[in-house]
């Protein structure tokens, strides 16, 4: 048996409300779903679906209704046999039939050895790159609070650095096919404790009072499915209270199926930070490479840009494009471990979590801007390391510049 996802290959409703940028507080959030539901009931592709499913339900196993279980994305999920693709395409005229894919986390090019038990007199070079620690001088009281946070990843273990941080935990599970609550499981590689210490430690994050929710996509640090990832951005999106996702994972190359999912999240004002990737100039990862994603690239502590960092051109029906949208620290950064101690990490996913933080700092203090205000608050105050577009963006994040902009009238 082969896994399928039926997407749109026009979504009508994506297509009208991408180009109102909705807000990212909750009553904006539960209007804009209101809007995209009654957008996509209205669509004559919604019902030809539906007529497909009923079609193809005598040699398929419908996994995911887009009306039922998927209804803020659209799209369906399908188990039927390894060769009954061609068949699937001519019911589901108006969708793509695409076979689900593994998604690979994104692997730190190197990392150190766990060296401490303490974070006394820890190396946070990455808190003075981007003017943190004189924000927190002159406003303490910039801490991420009202913040919430999804983080996509290996799980998250309950270590001193983030006691006060985890709100929720979820996973997909595959017997109800459904995402669960995932009570008590932690880590279960080290990476998505480590980002989470650069998105709120205590110490070593940046947003120390951001709530997070811990969803479980990469167990063990083995790949997981794009559909999987479907069905949390569908969990995501109808919480209503998640306006920001850290994902540090992704398939190598432009995957124009992947996209449906951040167009999805874009639409309802979920801001999608994601790492460009660590294979070097000229390559890219999706979801890193598309429009509707903030990508991160990663710098080092003399602000030169990564050199495995990936980046480059792109062109969807919008135009042409460069990513990453801008660099932040990632060469060495220290960060809390799955077992409680501290090590030196480096990747464009220690920068992407530095990223997520200050997204956080900025919805915290400005909660009424839309998705698009909140990346042009990041993007415009950055500090420009003379270097090509595809490689730095908009320049290294300041949150030295956004906090002393005034930005809360953009």
């Amino acid at each position: 048996m082969t896994r399928y996802i039926i997407i749109p290959k026009n979504d009508r409703a994506l297509e009208r409300l991408e180009v109102e940028p909705s807000g990212m507080t909750e009553q904006s959030r539960v209007e804009r779903a209101d809007e995209v539901l009654s957008a996509r009931k209205s669509d004559e592709v919604s019902g030809d679906v539906i007529d497909a499913l009923e079609k193809s339900k005598d040699f398929s196993d419908l996994i995911a209704s887009p009306t039922e279980d998927l209804p803020a994305l659209g799209v369906a999920i399908i188990d039927a046999g390894d060769n009954d693709k061609a068949e699937l395409q001519s019911i589901f005229k108006e969708m793509s039939v695409v076979e689900d894919k593994q998604v690979s986390l994104v692997e730190p090019t190197e990392t150190g050895s766990e060296f401490v038990s303490s974070p006394t007199n820890l190396d946070l070079w990455h808190l003075e790159a981007i003017g943190l620690n004189q924000v927190r001088q002159s406003n303490p009281n910039i801490t991420g609070a009202g913040a919430l946070i999804a983080v996509l990843d290996t799980g998250i273990s309950l270590v001193p650095e983030l006691s006060t941080n985890i709100v929720g935990a979820v996973r997909y599970d595959d017997i109800s096919k459904q995402i669960v609550e995932n009570p008590g499981i932690g880590d279960t590689y080290g990476h998505g404790t480590f980002v989470t210490g650069l998105i709120c430690g205590a110490t070593t994050g940046i947003a120390p009072a951001a709530a997070i929710v811990d969803v479980l996509m990469l167990p063990g640090g083995n790949p997981g499915w794009h559909s999987n990832y479907l069905s949390a951005f569908n969990f995501i999106i109808s919480q209503r209270n998640i306006p920001i996702v850290n994902i540090s994972a992704g398939l190598d190359g432009w995957h124009e199926d992947m996209r449906h999912g951040f167009r999805s999240l874009y639409a309802h004002g979920v801001l999608a930070v994601a790492a460009i990737g660590n294979t070097g100039q000229g390559y890219s990862i999706s979801p890193g490479s598309f429009r509707r994603s903030l990508s991160v690239g990663a710098t080092t502590r003399e602000f030169t840009v990564y050199q495995h960092g990936s980046g480059g051109w792109f062109k969807d029906e919008l135009g042409a494009f460069s990513k990453p949208n801008l660099v932040a620290p990632g060469v060495n950064v220290t960060s809390c471990t799955m077992n409680g101690g501290y090590a030196k990490w480096e990747g464009t996913s220690m920068a992407t979590a530095i990223v997520t933080g200050a997204a956080a700092l900025v919805h915290s203090v400005a909660p009424q801007l839309n998705i698009e205000q909140t990346a042009y608050v990041i993007l415009s105050n950055c500090f420009d390391l003379s270097d090509r577009p595809e490689r730095q963006g908009s320049g290294l994040l300041s949150t030295y510049n956004i906090f002393n902009s005034n930005f809360t009238g953009v």
